[in-house]
């Protein structure tokens, strides 16, 4: 499955909000809205032995003895995709849902890219989600909106000030709608 975004940063700016939703690998869940959306992810703590007993997991769901859902490498993958850069990690980090006791932003990066989901390529229980999420990202009307929303309405002067331009604009067209000859 093709996916137009390539991180969490590229999803931020395309209108949709990181929430934290449970301590659950797979309580991943995708609300779009008319202007945004919001991606609600499990609070993840990384700590210095997340590797080894992440990567213990994921062994143990390959193992063709087990019956699993996949559910951790699934989670893994998809983080992946949303986990490219410090950047990434620092926009996941303010929202709550990555906290990191490694030295830095960059670790957790590598941490993410260390981890071998050893060609698991479906994401089986996040199939839906990453659904709605490329319609979503396909949406020009709700990306442009976001767009304008992130570029030219990050202060709330600029926001108090179309507010004050519309108003003077409906009293300059009420007086000439309400003096028009009825007839």
């Amino acid at each position: 499955m093709n996916s137009p975004f390539q991180s969490a940063t590229d999803l931020k700016a395309k209108g949709i909000h990181f929430r934290r939703s449970s301590h659950c690998l797979t309580d991943i869940k995708f609300f779009s809205f008319a202007l945004y959306a919001e991606l609600h992810l499990p609070f993840f703590n990384i700590t210095n032995n997340s590797k080894t007993f992440f990567s213990n997991i994921i062994a143990f769901e390959m193992s063709p003895e087990t019956d699993t859902d996949y559910g951790v490498t699934s989670y893994f993958n998809f983080m992946k995709t949303l986990v490219h850069s410090a950047n990434d990690v620092k926009v996941l980090r303010e929202k709550g849902v990555l906290y990191s006791r490694l030295a830095s932003d960059e670790e957790v990066v590598e941490m993410f890219k260390s981890i071998d989901t050893y060609g698991y390529s479906k994401h089986g229980l996040l199939d839906e989600v990453k659904m709605r999420i490329e319609e979503h990202c396909s949406s020009k009307a709700k990306t442009w909106m976001a767009d304008l929303i992130n570029t030219k309405f990050q202060s709330p002067w600029t926001v108090m000030a179309l507010a004050a331009a519309a108003f003077l604009l409906a009293l300059t067209f009420f007086p000439a709608y309400f003096k028009l000859p009825r007839g």
